[in-house]
């Protein structure tokens, strides 16, 4: 966990580009996935373009970037996609797991919360 490595107030501008996205209903349909996730859960796919084309937008904060950088070792490193996860409440508690099969070095999962849990 890192503390004080977003900024609150980007924070909620990107919550209102999403629930700007969410209002409309035929691009929203073919960004939602509702098949891979359980208990509740869905996510949003983000789409690379404005605002979510911006590093710090997508969560990608200096601090972030300096931990992945730090991570790859000077390989560098892309972003695959962005994607917002809701979990409705009572949603069941689930396990620290990996999102994606193990490769160390290769991949990394990066989780920011859009509000206080």
């Amino acid at each position: 966990q890192l503390k004080g490595g977003y900024d609150a107030e980007l924070l909620g501008r990107v919550q209102r580009a999403i629930d700007t996205i969410a209002e409309k209903k035929s691009a929203y349909n073919k960004l939602v996935d509702r098949n891979q996730l359980h208990d509740g859960r869905f996510q949003v796919y983000l789409p690379f373009r404005a605002p979510f084309a911006e590093r710090a937008t997508i969560g990608v904060s200096d601090l972030v970037l300096r931990v992945l950088e730090g991570y790859f070792d000077g390989r560098g490193f892309g972003i695959d996609h962005v994607s917002v996860l809701t979990s409705s409440s009572p949603s069941g508690n689930q396990s620290l797991h990996p999102d994606v099969p193990y490769f160390k070095g290769l991949t990394v999962s990066v989780h920011t919360a859009l509000v206080d849990v």
